[in-house]
């Protein structure tokens, strides 16, 4: 059932009061508006909703996706709020006035709190509310004030179990969680990791005159206690049993939190791995995973996000060693598996390799070709692999390149994706560098290697971890100083087999494809996504590649009248987005924002 275009006062989608307790189930509200509560609101009420997509709502007020006041009591349960907006608190999800919220299982994401206060763009607590948050990913909301994912204030307290809260941003303080007013939440078993704030990355406390309390047990938090932003008299205790190491996320199929493992021949264990508070039985979290490969968790839980099983057979690894490409997938005892690799990623021709009882297999030479793509066929059943793999090289003069990976990294740490393929040095001066737009900040943020370490550092943080990752959909500008050698970079990853949504922000956007073939601008989908042309180039959004050659932008636009994309001296553009490049999307500030639908552009399914 569908729930769209909605708008009133109170719940633009569903309004609940009065005591009722209403079941929700297998539904979608999107594209709803109010006051207060864009997607549902409870006024005294206890809905309980499950399996549900909460998607593009928005509110003037509070609780873009879903507002709760008035002793109302929801559960939410494997339900995805994603991109839903608020004028003031509570992106994603606001429990307020003596409201609770059991929040399980769950995908919380893109939400956002915009107003001059806005806090909370994930999740907003405050005035005596209790949320219990079990199970969640809570990722790239933003608030423009205060907990760019979690907000708790005005004696608001709760439990955060087993949730990765990862990569939202707040204008203020605690871009992973900001805690005020007398307010007490328990975080357990969690990983907070790359969230931004100008006071306090992943953790804030705040009011001197009201102090708060966070108590943080068994989780990875960036930067630990020295991090964290802890004005007087709050108490932030990380109990003695955190940690503070890169956690090693990988790909797989439900997205990209899970952990690094080597029984399924990945190179390192996350440090999360077998790092929690207690078995995962008696949390029950033992019929979940936090591996790519769809193993249950036992023994000690580990710290973070658990995913659903499976039973697939799935690549779980690749790697490059010179001229030598590997591939892992857990294998089934007593089974043998065929490996086919071809130079099409919609495999139209292949060559078939049986491997025997293994789970790895090595393409001796292979990385000599300009590309190649792998499957997995398990002959006692027939079935292939749920995912493809392959490999793509990039030619890199000296001076500065405009690339992107056109494959989904498993890995997207610039140690994995590009690791000793560039030419470091002992001085960051001395290094070729990767640079990344932050469109919110309006700058580059920038890393170089430092051949000492053999790691990727912060160009301004000496020692640091960079700032970014190497991901799918983004461009990156990657410098060859003139005293260095011009490279080839060979990507590795995954085949995209769904569409790419990629949101487009006012002003300039640096975008990659992530896909291993030419789409061109009529194919993109771009116009019918958002993108707005006019009968001037001066109206119109436009896109620009880097002419290295000329050291200058390519750029085109989208004539209305002519329904017709041209260069920007009026004639008919003939560029295409090409793999490995990257390329800037700008959205003119008198035009809208919108969220690109990137089709994927071969008929390739999933193998299965």
């Amino acid at each position: 059932f569908t729930i769209m275009n909605g708008s009133t006062y109170s719940g633009g989608g569903i309004y609940c009061e009065d005591s009722s307790s209403p079941t929700i189930t297998n539904c979608t509200i999107s594209g709803n508006t109010a006051y207060n509560g864009g997607g549902i609101r409870c006024f005294n009420s206890s809905p309980t909703v499950t399996n549900c997509t909460i998607s593009e709502n928005s509110s003037e007020g509070s609780g873009g996706g879903v507002c709760l006041t008035f002793n109302s009591n929801m559960t939410i349960a494997n339900c995805t709020i994603s991109d839903n907006a608020a004028g003031i608190d509570g992106g994603g999800i606001l429990a307020f006035d003596h409201a609770s919220a059991t929040i399980t299982d769950c995908t919380i994401s893109g939400n956002s709190a915009s107003g001059d206060y806005g806090s909370g763009g994930g999740i907003s607590c405050w005035f005596y509310s209790e949320s219990d948050i079990t199970n969640c990913t809570i990722s790239a909301n933003s608030a423009r004030y205060d907990g760019g994912g979690i907000h708790c204030w005005a004696d608001s307290s709760g439990t955060i179990t087993n949730c990765t809260i990862i990569g939202n941003f707040s204008g203020n303080s605690g871009g992973g969680i900001s805690c005020f007013y007398y307010s007490s939440p328990t975080m357990t078993n969690c990983i907070l990791w790359g969230n931004k704030a100008p006071n306090g990355h992943e953790i804030a406390l705040t009011s001197t005159d009201y102090p708060s309390m966070l108590t943080v047990k068994y989780s990875d938090v960036q930067g630990g206690a020295g991090e964290a932003y802890v004005e007087s008299g709050c108490t932030l205790d990380l109990n003695g049993t955190c940690i503070d190491a890169d956690p090693k996320f990988v790909l797989g199929p439900f997205g990209r939190y899970y952990l690094s493992q080597t029984a399924v021949g990945q190179p390192v264990n996350s440090p999360c791995v077998d790092s929690g508070s207690d078995t995962a039985a008696n949390l029950g979290l033992d019929a979940l995973t936090t591996s790519n490969a769809g193993y249950a968790d036992t023994g000690t839980v580990d710290i973070g996000y658990h995913a659903p099983t499976h039973d697939w057979l799935y690549i779980t690894w690749m790697s490059r060693n010179v001229d030598d490409v590997t591939i892992c997938w857990y294998a089934s005892p007593s089974t043998s598996y065929v490996v086919e690799w071809s130079i099409d990623p919609d495999f139209g021709t292949y060559t078939e390799v049986p491997v025997g009882e293994t789970d790895n297999w090595a393409d001796v030479g292979g990385a000599l070709a300009p590309e190649r793509y792998y499957r997995v066929l398990d002959e006692g059943t027939g079935t292939y692999s749920r995912n493809t793999v392959g490999f793509m090289w990039k030619s890199l003069i000296v001076g500065r390149n405009l690339g992107s990976t056109p494959l989904l990294p498993f890995d997207t740490s610039l140690d994995s994706v590009i690791g000793d393929q560039l030419t470091g040095s002992t001085i960051n001066f001395f290094s070729d560098t990767i640079e990344k737009w932050d469109n919110v900040a309006g700058n580059y943020v920038r890393a170089w290697y430092n051949t000492t370490t053999g790691l990727w550092e912060d160009w301004d943080t000496p020692g640091g971890p960079p700032q970014f990752g190497f991901e799918e959909d983004v461009g990156y500008w990657i410098t060859i100083l003139v005293f260095n050698p011009a490279k080839d970079v060979c990507f590795l990853g995954e085949v995209a087999d769904q569409e790419r949504i990629i949101e487009i922000e006012q002003g300039r956007n640096l975008c990659g494809t992530a896909y291993p073939v030419d789409v061109s601008l009529d194919d993109s989908s771009l116009i019918s996504s958002g993108f707005t042309g006019s009968f001037s180039q001066f109206f119109s959004d436009t896109i620009e590649w880097w002419n290295a050659s000329t050291e200058n932008y390519d750029r085109v636009w989208y004539d209305t009248g002519a329904g017709q994309w041209k260069n920007w001296d009026g004639t008919p553009a003939t560029k295409s987005f090409v793999p490995t490049e990257g390329f800037w999307v700008n959205v003119m500030l008198f035009n809208y924002q919108f969220t690109w639908m990137y089709p994927k552009p071969y008929s390739r399914p999933p193998n299965n």
